[in-house]
């Protein structure tokens, strides 16, 4: 990017208080591609009048009929962020982006129907369109162009528009339709008549692979949804004789961030590197991603640039394997290969800061708000895995029917711990169990004594010492706990991760509370009976 030159930069909202409307899961879907749809069409526009585009990267969209088309999704994620870039020229300026923007809502509230109109539209969305000079003495420090005009659209973003004028919010009747015919479905999914998920249907999604049952369940689910009463879709399954196990009952948000894109950015600028090539690794990063999604069992809500916004399955039958069962850890190792693929492969090549990703995970009960579960795992991003100082973390709350929760942030930079983790979380939940597990007993003790502050206490103490052994054979000296049973070899699992996390973390209370919160998570994938 050069300095000394005249820039226009769009952004547009607001779409988290747009979510916070939103009440079911489709509504979210739709709040999102909503957003991301009017960001493609502007940049379609812009781009076919040949304005000058500076960001998102253009190299990834597609010809039709002579106009250059915006990349969509396979799968009805929305790809676009919410802000844009353009060097001015003379084609490039911000009244003509004014037209282009004045032209897409026109289109917008022609395709929506349920009462928009072009009035509540204009006073509803807030889009902000700043041209700015950045001249040489501005870039102090670590100071760059993008880094520029991004401060100056958070201050735009400060002013708000509020439809104090309109009592109902029509844009939420066309998010809450259950209708495949409405035109963000369209775009999104094309002829195929697919209506966006609920929580039930998310939350028990692995049915849709187990050849023993997906029959029964997707003719329940059918029949659930042409009922004109609102019935419960978990109580169908269990009167249908769908063996719905407690994990059946639990679905999970997930949002996920980059960390230190500031610095990616900043040593981009100060080495002279396109820019563009690093948009179009998040865009890669983007469709990557949808697709591992996609295939564990979960939906992309939203994937753009390092932004991701998930709901899954806390487990689901593997899409190629109908007897294995992955987890959600499962599905962020994916996320996180798809990451180092294309935008840490991109730092790789150029010699720049390696970003890395870090996740809010909020495990909830699939009768709890839905608004609760978003803000709770969006807290888990910002407040936990982004407030230490490594980042690259994963914030993890669980959070029974009860009420009763676990909290645990995981350190994805701590190697030895990070892949004992998933290597028992993958042993001991690889195969969907309808059954009682030998192991169940033994979990279900260690996890009561984890709440015993003696125990931790003495645990902790135990691996200081280098006496893990002689701590367990003290707490667990039954002759079933030892030898070759599956008791005792799950007890020599527990030992060695405690042993790994313990030494690994700093914090010895964060350490144990992590080993408790995925135990807990053990736990329910593989109970047979609520608890």
């Amino acid at each position: 990017m050069k300095s000394n030159s005249l820039y226009t930069a769009l952004t547009i909202g607001p779409i988290y208080r747009t979510f916070n409307q939103a009440k079911r899961t489709r509504a979210v879907w739709a709040a999102s591609y909503f957003f991301s749809y009017i960001s493609r069409r502007i940049l379609e526009e812009a781009v076919n009048s040949g304005m000058n585009i500076l960001l998102p990267d253009i190299s990834m969209m597609t010809t039709e009929n002579g106009r250059k088309t915006g990349l969509k999704g396979k799968f009805g994620a929305g790809l676009y962020a919410d802000r844009l870039y353009f060097m001015n020229d003379s084609l490039t300026n911000k009244e003509k982006l004014k037209i282009i923007v004045e032209k897409v809502l026109n289109e917008v509230v022609s395709q929506s129907g349920n009462g928009i109109s072009n009035d509540f539209l204009n006073d509803y969305i807030n889009i902000h369109i700043i041209e700015k000079t950045i001249e040489e003495h501005e870039l102090k420090d670590n100071e760059f162009p993008l880094k520029i005009l991004n401060q100056t659209l958070d201050n735009w973003e400060l002013f708000q528009n509020f439809n104090f004028n309109y009592e109902k919010n029509p844009l939420q009747q066309l998010f809450n339709s259950k209708a495949a015919e409405s035109f963000l479905s369209k775009d999104a999914f094309g002829s195929s008549n697919r209506v966006f998920k609920s929580i039930s249907e998310i939350a028990t999604t692995s049915f849709e692979r187990d050849n023993t049952v997906k029959e029964q369940y997707a003719s329940t689910v059918k029949k659930n949804l042409r009922s004109k009463e609102e019935t419960d879709l978990i109580d169908e399954l269990i009167k249908n004789n769908i063996p719905i196990r407690p994990r059946h009952k639990y679905f999970t948000v997930i949002y996920a961030d980059g960390d230190n894109i500031g610095k990616v950015l900043s040593e981009i600028n100060q080495k002279g590197i396109d820019l563009k090539g690093f948009s179009k690794s998040l865009f890669e990063f983007g469709c990557k991603a949808e697709e591992t999604i996609y295939r564990y069992g979960g939906t992309g809500i939203y994937l753009g640039g390092e932004d991701v916004l998930v709901f899954a399955p806390i487990t689901c039958i593997d899409s190629d394997d109908s007897q294995k069962q992955n987890t959600v850890f499962h599905l962020i190792q994916q996320l996180d290969k798809d990451f180092e693929d294309t935008v840490q492969k991109f730092s790789k090549d150029n010699q720049i800061t390696m970003p890395t990703l870090s996740f809010g995970i909020m495990i909830s009960y699939y009768k709890h708000p839905l608004k609760e579960a978003m803000t709770e795992a969006y807290r888990q991003l910002n407040e936990v895995a982004k407030n230490k100082n490594s980042k690259n973390n994963i914030a993890l709350r669980i959070q029974k029917h009860s009420g009763q929760y676990f909290d645990a942030c995981v350190m994805k930079g701590f190697g030895n711990s990070l892949k004992g983790l998933y290597s028992l979380i993958d042993y001991h939940c690889k195969t969907p169990k309808n059954k009682k597990n030998d192991s169940d007993e033994i979990l279900r003790s260690i996890t009561q004594k984890l709440r015993d502050s003696i125990f931790v206490l003495l645990l902790k103490k135990a691996v200081s010492e280098g006496t893990p052994d002689a701590f367990i054979k003290n707490f667990f000296n039954e002759n079933i706990h030892t030898g070759i049973s599956p008791k005792a070899t799950f007890l020599k699992e527990i030992r060695d991760l405690a042993n790994q996390i313990i030494n690994e973390y700093d914090d010895k209370d964060e350490a144990v509370e992590v080993l408790k919160t995925i135990l807990q998570f053990i736990l329910l994938v593989n109970s047979q009976r609520d608890n």
